[in-house]
């Protein structure tokens, strides 16, 4: 449940997942509309997480890159940065999604966000 005196769309999106947890289950009465509610709740929470307030420091283009060069020139831009500040890569490479997985496992940086957008993938890591 949302602490007290918390506003916004986070202790609003916490609001409806509480209630929604708390909801008894009614199968075949309003799917499609108990559906649409779960799908804005989640859609509320992901703008939340990947909304504009994200900083970028530094971002770094690799499209048309193919492993290991994308990882390599992200490990080098992370090594420059201060703890804490967030790295954009921006890729072409369909393994890329996981190759900055196990990159983030391996090294403790924090993978943020991944996303694809047409045929480029998104990565945001947390230099650790």
């Amino acid at each position: 449940m949302a602490r007290a005196g918390a506003e916004g769309p986070a202790s609003k999106a916490l609001e409806a997942v509480e209630r929604a947890k708390n909801a008894p289950f009614r199968p075949a009465q309003d799917n499609l509309a108990a559906a649409r509610g779960l799908i804005s709740v989640s859609l509320e929470y992901k703008v939340i997480l990947m909304g504009s307030t994200m900083d970028v420091h530094k971002e770094i283009d690799t499209r048309g890159l193919n492993c290991p060069l994308p990882i390599l020139k992200a490990k080098k831009a992370l090594s420059e940065m201060h703890s804490g500040e967030l790295l954009k890569v921006v890729a072409t490479d369909p393994g890329s999604i996981r190759d900055f997985q196990a990159f983030a496992k391996q090294t403790g940086n924090e993978l943020v966000e991944q996303q694809t957008l047409d045929n480029e993938f998104v990565h945001v890591l947390r230099r650790r």
